[in-house]
């Protein structure tokens, strides 16, 4: 996995006030979030759905936000004036912006993603400089994923209507065989 896709996957660790994560429904999510994101199935198909250009990557907005509102708030999260902001104190500057619309977990991939040298603060510099490319990347990603989502969706409901309207054949239906390998049917009219 690339490091983006596991920021992704952490984004959804949903970590308490202190940054701790509570391990076991972590594993649970995890498993899950990693065969809906990153199977082999699910990568290739939405690389089809641009490919094809059913997904339009120009319709992904970029982010658009008033730099000097940005500096404001880091100035603000930034408790202790040191410059730089710890990981938890990041994650909350991101939730003032409201226009930008981020969810939990994109907040929290956008922290992870933003602290470049992984030193566990992220200084000014950092934040303004990947902000932007960073911000476009997860919500292209999120853009992406809910399509590929709603596909899937939409064709097990189209596969659970099919299933439900299979007929079985007329008459009467017997088993026969002594174990599963030989199990055979036979339809008496």
């Amino acid at each position: 996995m690339t490091p983006f896709q596991i920021n992704i996957l952490l984004g959804y660790s949903k970590p308490s006030a202190a940054g701790l994560v509570d391990y076991e429904p972590f594993a649970k999510s995890l498993q899950q979030n990693i065969e809906r994101m990153f199977s082999i199935e699910a990568l290739r198909r939405k690389a089809q759905l641009v490919q094809l250009g059913t997904f339009k990557t120009e319709e992904v907005p970029r982010p658009e936000y008033n730099d000097v509102q940005l500096f404001k708030a880091f100035r603000n999260c930034d408790e202790n004036s040191h410059g730089f902001l710890e990981l938890t104190e990041y994650s909350q500057c991101l939730s003032q912006f409201k226009e930008l619309e981020f969810q939990t977990n994109e907040i929290v991939t956008l922290t992870l993603m933003c602290d470049v040298n992984g030193d566990g603060r992220i200084d000014y510099q950092e934040f303004m400089k990947h902000f932007e490319d960073q911000t476009y990347l997860i919500k292209f990603h999120q853009s992406l994923q809910n399509m590929y989502d709603e596909e899937r969706k939409l064709q097990m409901q189209e596969d659970r209507n099919m299933m439900q309207n299979t007929t079985p054949p007329m008459g009467n239906s017997t088993l026969s065989g002594n174990n599963f390998g030989e199990l055979g049917t036979t339809v008496k009219e």
